[in-house]
């Protein structure tokens, strides 16, 4: 068995300086908020067992984006900036052509 060199270990080529400024605005003002709101996530339903006890369970209908969580909400209005209005009805992949943005407000 040959033994790798720490020079044949690859690592991500690093981003050009002149484009750094450029890529970080498109990630904090794009992507991110992107992926916050589209990212499975796993939601607890809680069940009080004989003993009185609360036991958390994650149950596999229960994982949703939280996009989708956020639509589903009685008052989910309140949550997104004015003129927004959540429209997360079923994964991104069920849904055709591209999604309106959507903007929360900030905490």
């Amino acid at each position: 068995m040959e033994l790798l060199q720490t020079s044949e270990i690859r690592s991500p080529p690093n981003i050009p300086q002149r484009l750094a400024a450029r890529i970080d605005t498109f990630c904090r003002e794009h992507l991110n908020p992107y992926v916050n709101l589209h990212r499975p996530s796993m939601f607890a339903k809680e069940i009080v067992d004989t003993k009185g006890k609360v036991r958390k369970t994650y149950p596999h209908d229960m994982v949703q984006t939280r996009l989708e969580k956020l639509a589903r909400l009685a008052d989910a209005q309140q949550y997104l900036r004015p003129g927004r209005r959540p429209t997360g009805q079923g994964r991104p992949d069920q849904r055709s052509g591209r999604g309106q943005r959507h903007e929360c407000r900030p905490l």
